[in-house]
C-alpha cells in the first residue's frame, strides 16, 4: 500500500486504556485521514513481547546502566552539550537510584516497549506503507482534525521529512538541542513551529513519523541490536541515529521537531 500506517504502542495494563479504542487518537485520527483521501493502515501491539525473555542477572543490569550512561555521554558530545554537567547530572541520578533499569521487572518493562515499536515498524514496512506514525498510549491530540491536515500536508511534501517528532514531551532548549536548530520548515495549526534539524534526534517517541526509505535502514540496524545491555527505547534510537550519522547512512533530507506540539504526552504533562 501507499499512504500512512499507524501504529499505536500499548498494554494490557495500560493506565490508557480508551487509547485502542474508536475514539482513542489512533482511531480518529485514521478517520480524518481517510476522510482526506488517504489511505490508512492501523496496528494495534499490546502484547507482553517480553514475557518469555529470561530475566537479567545482577551483572547485565549493572552493565544496562553503564550501557545507557554512555550513550548519553556519547550524546552529550553529539549534540555539544557540557559534558561536566551532563556527568554531575549522571552522578545525582546514580545516587537517587534513578538510572533505568534498577530491577530485572523495569528492564522486562524497557524490553516490552523497545520490542514493540519494532514489532509496529516490521508490520508497517510489510505492507508499503510511504510513512510510518507510532505513537505511544499516552499520546494525547485535543484537534485531531487539525492535526490530520497538518500530517497530510507533511507528506505531501516534495521533500518530506525522513523523521519528524510531533508529540510535546520536552522543547529543543530543555533537551539541549537548540544548537541543532536550522530554521523553521512550517507552522503548524496549533501555533507549533516545525524546525529542521542539522542533526537527528529523539525527543522522546510518544508520536514519531518515519519516512518508508529511512524506516527500512533503521529497521534493518535496530533488528541487528543485542537486546541486553536493556535501555530506554528513546535512548536506544538516539543510539542507532547517532551511528547512522557517523557512517553517513541517513537518507537524503532532513529531520524536523514540532514544538509546541498538538500532540501531547500524558504522561509528562497531566
Amino acid at each position: 500500500m501507499s499512504g500512512l500506517f499507524i501504529g499505536l504502542v500499548t498494554h494490557p495494563l495500560s493506565q490508557f486504556p480508551g487509547s485502542r479504542g474508536s475514539h482513542g487518537l489512533m482511531g480518529q485520527l485514521a478517520d480524518e485521514l481517510s476522510a482526506l483521501g488517504m489511505e490508512i493502515s492501523t496496528y494495534c501491539e499490546d502484547r507482553d513481547l517480553a514475557d518469555s525473555i529470561e530475566e537479567l542477572t545482577a551483572q547485565e543490569l549493572a552493565h544496562s546502566r553503564d550501557y545507557l550512561l554512555q550513550v548519553q555521554r556519547d550524546w552529550a558530545s553529539y549534540i555539544s552539550h557540557d559534558s561536566k554537567s551532563l556527568r554531575l547530572h549522571q552522578w545525582v541520578a546514580r545516587m537517587r537510584r534513578a538510572v533505568e533499569p534498577q530491577s530485572s521487572r523495569a528492564a522486562r518493562r524497557l524490553l516490552n516497549i523497545e520490542l514493540a515499536h519494532l514489532e509496529i515498524m516490521t508490520a508497517s514496512l510489510a505492507t508499503g506503507a510511504d510513512f510510518t506514525l507510532i505513537i505511544e498510549d499516552d499520546a494525547h491530540c485535543p484537534d485531531i482534525q487539525a492535526l490530520a491536515g497538518d500530517l497530510h500536508d507533511l507528506m505531501m511534501r516534495t521533500e518530506a521529512p525522513y523523521m519528524s517528532h510531533v508529540s510535546t514531551s520536552f522543547s529543543p532548549e530543555q533537551l539541549g538541542i537548540d544548537s541543532l536548530v536550522s530554521g523553521e520548515e512550517s507552522r503548524w495549526s496549533n501555533g507549533g513551529h516545525e524546525f529542521r534539524l542539522l542533526r537527528p534526534v529523539t525527543n522522546t517517541v510518544c508520536a514519531t513519523m518515519y519516512r518508508q526509505d529511512f524506516l527500512l535502514n533503521l529497521h534493518q540496524r535496530w533488528r541487528a541490536e543485542k537486546l541486553v545491555p536493556v535501555i530506554p527505547v528513546d535512548w536506544r534510537l538516539n543510539a542507532l541515529l547517532m551511528d547512522m550519522y557517523a557512517t553517513g547512512d541517513l537518507p537524503k533530507g532532513y529531520a524536523t521537531v514540532v514544538f509546541p506540539s498538538p500532540i501531547i504526552q500524558r504522561s509528562l504533562h497531566s
